[in-house]
């Protein structure tokens, strides 16, 4: 393009086969009527493509990476990325995709349904600090779930809002469905994730994190719950149920060599909106189940230095009642050997109207401790709340046989 005269110049067209960020700079070659020549090159500037556009991943494709156009299809005609990489892209993936997805790098689309039937999807990637899929428009949405199976392992997931896993206006229509974080996948939300519906798990194993912002109310679950297994949990608080009324059959399934549920605010029944806790709300009466390893656990499962009581009733309203259990099929109790493990360490105290140990399984014990740091077994003083939920463990063993 040649200039002959001073003022502004536009330059329209399509640009087709472009990539994302075009880098461009000026150059100005200027002749005087003596011929003598001038030039200078200005410095270079750049300008991204949009790319509002909505894909879907094409079902014939069962192994692929996410950044490969060829295993998208866009839902436009002209010239575009090929793959979801723009806050204004779109993401699908159809019923029935079954599909093991690569993710080489950090991605950001603009929306994304994950409310599909039949599904078996997973992404692999190198670690969160390598591979992520990131909504920037709050919107991860959900919906009714059957037999829908996703699974992030290691890559992380963001989303500044939350996730509907389920729908909390038909949970009949939600069912047999997973949200999975594996093998280093971080999953961080802004606000409240729910599972919703008959046997609707939230699995977090293998060293992953499933963080929720401080300002959020985290995690909500009814008729399904949260498998926990050598991952851990970081939330402001958890809530059991959503306020959803009706019987509920939910649990938090804790296993593994290390898990943890690392909570900065109390677990209560109070509909403050600036408590940070643990909610359980009218019916939905929630276990934790423990799964002692053969080891035992080194440090408590869930702990924290708030000073707020743990399991406290909601002002005005009956409060559920948490179940503690020790899970018969522990691996420990199939042992010889002897540990005693705490699972709940909490400084602020707990608050037992609201809950009830379950006899646990033969060789198993549990019981209240007293003090912190320090554990006592019994009060230091008359009234004082127990701080701590401790189990012993005995293995019965089986026969075991020594040849010399």
């Amino acid at each position: 393009m040649v200039l002959d005269r001073p003022g502004a110049f536009a330059y329209p067209g399509m640009f087709t086969g472009l990539p994302r960020t075009i880098y461009f700079r000026f150059h100005a070659v200027n002749v005087s009527p003596g011929g003598e020549t001038w030039e200078s090159w200005s410095s270079t500037s750049s300008f991204s493509t949009s790319d509002n556009v909505g894909y879907t991943w094409k079902k014939a494709v069962t192994e692929g990476a996410w950044n490969d156009p060829d295993n998208w299809t866009p839902n436009v005609d002209y010239d575009c990325t090929g793959y979801p990489d723009y806050s204004g892209a779109g993401v699908d993936f159809p019923n029935g995709t079954v599909a093991t997805v690569s993710v080489p790098g950090k991605y950001r689309f603009g929306s994304w349904s994950i409310a599909r039937n039949d599904i078996d999807v997973t992404f692999v990637g190198d670690g969160p600090a390598v591979s992520g899929l990131g909504s920037s428009n709050d919107n991860i949405s959900g919906g009714a779930f059957k037999n829908s199976h996703w699974t992030f392992s290691g890559v992380s997931l963001k989303e500044k809002d939350g996730i509907n896993f389920g729908d909390p206006n038909s949970p009949g229509s939600c069912y047999n469905s997973t949200l999975r974080f594996t093998d280093g996948a971080m999953a961080s939300f802004g606000n409240a994730v729910t599972a919703v519906g008959s046997n609707m798990w939230i699995v977090v194993e293998g060293g992953s994190v499933l963080e929720f912002r401080v300002n959020g109310p985290a995690l909500a679950v009814k008729d399904g719950g949260i498998r926990l297994d050598n991952g851990t949990i970081a939330a402001a608080r958890i809530l059991t149920d959503y306020g959803w009324t009706g019987t509920t059959n939910q649990a938090i399934l804790v296993s593994g060599s290390a898990p943890r549920i690392a909570l900065t605010g109390v677990f209560s029944n109070s509909s403050d909106a600036g408590d940070q806790n643990l909610q359980n709300l009218q019916n939905a009466d929630t276990s934790f189940l423990f799964s002692v390893p053969e080891n035992g656990w080194r440090n408590p499962v869930i702990e924290s230095e708030n000073e707020a009581s743990m399991f406290a009733g909601m002002n005005g309203s009956p409060a559920a009642d948490y179940a503690i259990a020790i899970d018969p099929a522990s691996p420990i109790l199939r042992t010889g050997r002897t540990r005693t493990v705490t699972l709940v360490a909490w400084k602020g105290g707990i608050d037992t109207d609201h809950v009830t140990l379950v006899a646990p399984p033969e060789g198993a014990t549990l019981f209240y401790t007293y003090g912190w740091p320090s554990v006592l077994t019994e009060p230091a003083s008359a009234g004082d709340a127990p701080t701590g939920i401790t189990a012993n463990l005995v293995g019965v063993g089986g026969t075991r046989i020594t040849i010399r």
